[in-house]
């Protein structure tokens, strides 16, 4: 999920606002992708009292999501109708809450049962052309997803990596790959190979100038190898080509991938938390 690049001067001048709001905006694409395919009927991205609320009916919390807080009259009213909502679809879900909202709302959570997560943060960075294209030994192949087969290659890893479950993997594969089909779409799926065998994979989602990175995932076997990096930058050039000038990203404090994009120059435009909300087993 992150962009490996150096910032460089800015592209344009946008106030550290807009640069905030860039980053929260296009986070809601993830959502909207998830709920495009219509693994469900009902599957939708809307606004309902005054917060997002993404309904893709995987069952698999971060893809059912809520972003926002509701007015200060309606904290108990929204946080009920909401669980009753996810409740009646039998699905989990998580609620995102921007760290600068009521304390006493996200109090309201926990004394509900939702288990806080931690601290998330929204990177932003400056694309720069000259950043080093991928550097692999002749073992190792970078490829765009192209067909069914590859998708399924790449769904393997992403299934082993992240344990979704086989009913939550077809799922999120029908999802994955509708998204790369419209035309001019804005997800793109990427694989590295080695020796044939794909052992890391990445999605580039694109929209106008923005590009972020989902779906990160290696092989435990093959990691520490370099092939996240080289894969990112090779996909990195890809969305430079698409007129591409930000990269952005959603990390949780503390993990390595944090620590690379620091050192990358990245820097935080949006702290979060995510509530995963009690009961997720489906019924």
């Amino acid at each position: 999920m992150i962009a490996d690049l150096p910032p460089t001067e800015l592209v344009k001048e946008i106030t550290k606002e807009d640069q905030r709001k860039m980053v929260i905006d296009h986070f809601d694409l993830l959502y909207i992708l998830l709920t495009e395919s219509k693994v469900v009927p009902n599957a939708t991205f809307e606004i309902v009292d005054g917060i997002k609320r993404g309904l893709s009916g995987i069952h698999f919390p971060l893809h059912n999501g809520l972003l926002g807080c509701p007015k200060k009259s309606r904290y108990d009213q929204c946080i009920d109708a909401q669980m009753n909502y996810f409740k009646k679809e039998e699905v989990p879900f998580v609620w995102y809450v921007d760290e600068t909202e009521d304390p006493e709302f996200k109090k309201k959570l926990l004394d509900r049962g939702f288990i806080d997560l931690g601290v998330f943060q929204g990177l932003l960075g400056i694309l720069d052309k000259s950043i080093p294209k991928a550097d692999v030994p002749k073992s190792i192949t970078l490829e765009l997803v192209k067909d069914k087969t590859e998708m399924d290659e790449f769904m393997n890893v992403i299934d082993k990596v992240f344990d979704y479950g086989e009913e939550n993997k077809i799922h999120f594969k029908k999802v994955m790959w509708e998204s790369s089909q419209i035309p001019n779409g804005r997800a793109h799926h990427w694989v590295a190979r080695k020796d044939g065998k794909v052992v890391s994979t990445l999605t580039t989602v694109v929209e106008g100038d923005i590009v972020s990175f989902w779906n990160g995932a290696t092989l435990p076997e093959y990691r520490r190898q370099g092939l996240s990096t080289q894969l990112r930058r090779y996909a990195l050039h890809d969305a430079i080509t698409a007129g591409c000038h930000f990269g952005a990203t959603y990390l949780q404090t503390g993990g390595m991938a944090y620590g690379i994009c620091k050192k990358l120059g990245y820097q935080v435009k949006w702290n979060f938390h995510a509530f995963v909300a009690p009961s997720s087993e489906k019924s």
